[in-house]
């Protein structure tokens, strides 16, 4: 009995489980805080991409994005 307390103690079959379990909720985390930005970001994308006008998705496009996001955005104060 003993022996097998050991040998179960001394598996590490689970621990690759574990890591994938912290990993996916720290990019849950992520997500869940950065969530208004990638809404955005993302329905930009889909705006240039089924606008039909003709436009690409540039960087000038996500520099724009970036920059309304520095002015209207909240400061740290």
């Amino acid at each position: 009995m003993i022996k097998n307390l050991k040998s179960f103690f001394k598996e590490e079959d689970g621990i690759g489980v574990v890591e994938i379990v912290i990993i996916l909720a720290i990019i849950v985390g992520i997500a869940l805080v950065f969530r208004d930005k990638i809404t955005s970001f993302v329905r930009n994308i889909m705006d240039s991409i089924f606008s039909g006008d003709g436009n690409e998705f540039s960087t000038d496009t996500i520099q724009n994005e970036v920059d309304s996001t520095n002015t209207t955005g909240t400061s740290g104060n």
